[in-house]
Formats: C-alpha cells, sequence, structure tokens
C-alpha cells in the first residue's frame, strides 16, 4: 500500500451487502476504546517522526540543490535520488510494539466474536508468535512505504522551487509545512495500520479457534468501485481475496470489514 494514494470520502459504513441478524450481532466494534487508545498512540508516534524528519529532509533537499545548482527538469529526480531515508529505520522499534498489541487485541475479539471465551488465555498465547511476526515485517514495508511515497509528495514542491527560483530558506519551509510530514498524514495511516493489525489479529484468531470455515469481506455503503466489487465475497480463510488481499483495508481510510464464516454445529469435529 503506498502512502500517497487517499480515496475519496471515508465510507459510510452501512454495509452494502445484506447481513443477516446473527451476521450484525457478530460485526465487531472497529472503534472500541481499546483499539482506539493503541491508534492514538500510534498516530502520535508517526506524528513526532515525521515532524523530526521534515528538517532532516529538507536539508537534504536544500544541499542537493546547491550542488545541482541548475534548475533543469531532471534535477528533480536527481535529488530525489540522493535523499536517504536510511534513518527511518528507527520508526519500526517506535511503533512494532503499538502494532503487536494491536493485532493481540484483534485476536481476542476475533476469539469472541465466534463465541469462544472459555480457556481464552490459552488460546490467546497461541497467536502471540503472530504478532510479534507481523509487526516486524509489517513495520518494515510500512517505512519503506511511507518514505517512497515522501518522495513522491515532495516532487512537486521541489519542481516549483527550481521553476521559481525559490530561496533554500523558502523551499525547505514549504516542505517542513507540507503533507508529507503533515498531522493529517500521521493520522490517515495511524487509522490505516490500525485496521490492518485489528484485521489480521481477527484472521489469526479465526485460524486458531476450528470454529471458521471462511471469511467474507463487508463492503461500507458510498466506496470505491474497487472495495464494491468486493462485497460480500467468501474466500477460505487461508486464501486471499480477489486482488491479493488477506482482508481490510483496500486503501488508506478504507472502512470496509470483514466476517467469520462458522463451520455448521454439524460439521465440527469434537
Amino acid at each position: 500500500m503506498r502512502y500517497h494514494i487517499v480515496c475519496g470520502p471515508a465510507c459510510d459504513h452501512a454495509p452494502l451487502f445484506k447481513l443477516s441478524n446473527s451476521q450484525r450481532k457478530r460485526m465487531l466494534d472497529r472503534d472500541r476504546a481499546s483499539v482506539r487508545k493503541l491508534r492514538v498512540k500510534l498516530r502520535v508516534t508517526v506524528r513526532k517522526f515525521l515532524k523530526e524528519q521534515s528538517k532532516d529532509i529538507a536539508a537534504q533537499v536544500v544541499a542537493a540543490r546547491e550542488a545541482l545548482n541548475k534548475g533543469a527538469n531532471d534535477d528533480i529526480k536527481r535529488i530525489l535520488e540522493s535523499l536517504d531515508f536510511a534513518g527511518w529505520q528507527k520508526l519500526l522499534g517506535q511503533i512494532g510494539p503499538l502494532l503487536e498489541n494491536i493485532v493481540k487485541d484483534g485476536a481476542k475479539q476475533g476469539f469472541l466474536q465466534v463465541g469462544i471465551e472459555r480457556d481464552l488465555d490459552r488460546l490467546l498465547s497461541l497467536t502471540n508468535d503472530f504478532a510479534v511476526a507481523y509487526a516486524k515485517e509489517r513495520g518494515s514495508t510500512l517505512i519503506t512505504d511511507i518514505s517512497e511515497s515522501t518522495r513522491n509528495m515532495i516532487k512537486k514542491d521541489i519542481a516549483q522551487a527550481l521553476e521559481s527560483g525559490a530561496s533554500n530558506d523558502v523551499l525547505a519551509a514549504v516542505l517542513e509545512r507540507g503533507y508529507a510530514f503533515s498531522p493529517e498524514r500521521a493520522e490517515m495511516i495511524a487509522r490505516t495500520e490500525t485496521a490492518f493489525a485489528d484485521v489480521e489479529g481477527n484472521i489469526e484468531a479465526y485460524k486458531q479457534s476450528g470454529q471458521v470455515s471462511g471469511k467474507q469481506w463487508i463492503t461500507g455503503a458510498g466506496c470505491c468501485e474497487l472495495c464494491d466489487e468486493l462485497d460480500g465475497k467468501i474466500v477460505p480463510l487461508n486464501k486471499a481475496f480477489p486482488g491479493g488481499r488477506n482482508g481490510p483495508p483496500l486503501h488508506p481510510n478504507c472502512r470496509c470489514d470483514v466476517l467469520p464464516v462458522l463451520i455448521p454445529k454439524k460439521d465440527k469435529t469434537s
């Protein structure tokens, strides 16, 4: 997922697919207090990090511009390619524990969602390794995605500065105030990554529960066409939905959901 992609208006949470009463009862509260608290912590962490990095990236751009001292269009590409995002790896250590805890909370809710309340601590322990691995893998992917997206986001500002002949001080100020390092971007990243981790925790719980045969994509009204095409689709737990997603979200600010498809009681083994 690239973080320069932002869909249109946020989806209405009312699903398009007609749900049965039992399905409605199983739908989770995606804005529950436990996950909301973790989302806020994630947003604050990402916001602080972006703010810190804004000065460093702005300084790198200015230094690269001074070294080139031309203004031709190909200079933009050379400036962007010169940027060093190696320091962004430290974000993994900051967000990893938060992603891990969101997955664990999602797993707990997933067990409860399918009616498992007894022996919950033991079952949750089965999901711990998955939560740790997910946080490490997804955290690394996230850092790569947002660093690549940052290059794209600041490209226009650099181009305008080269074209207008704006001073380095003006260029640096514009970059630091841009969307790439803004509170709005931090909020979008936090919401999307919380949704990812929460759903992944749910699905891992479904797998460990022995009560679930598949998963169903539920789309809110007013979403994009790609989301609408997935509404109501059912796939086995270990299979991806059409398009390659393991589950929602499909894009930043996506408000799609996933439901477990329970194994009929007569088909369950004792």
